[in-house]
């Protein structure tokens, strides 16, 4: 059990993080995901309305994360 008078502990790369995040682009990124907002990916329009495994729009929320991803520089693998 915790105890529930500890102070938290916050891990210095964990805040970092969180001192990088901007909560509009966060909050943007998951209305794409979540369908609430349409997406260009490969010049394409998207309204991405599933999760289902079977979906095809899994693949587009996959090609959406890959750009995005490499956007902010970061390394990917496809």
């Amino acid at each position: 059990m915790l105890n529930q008078y500890a102070a938290p502990v916050t891990d210095s790369l964990i805040q970092s993080l969180i001192n990088q995040t901007n909560l509009d682009t966060l909050k943007h990124f998951v209305n794409i995901l979540s369908g609430e907002d349409s997406v260009t990916i490969n010049d394409s329009t998207y309204l991405l309305l599933s999760r289902n495994v079977l979906h095809p729009h899994n693949d587009l929320a996959a090609d959406f994360i890959f750009q995005t991803l490499n956007r902010f520089g970061l390394h990917t693998y496809n």
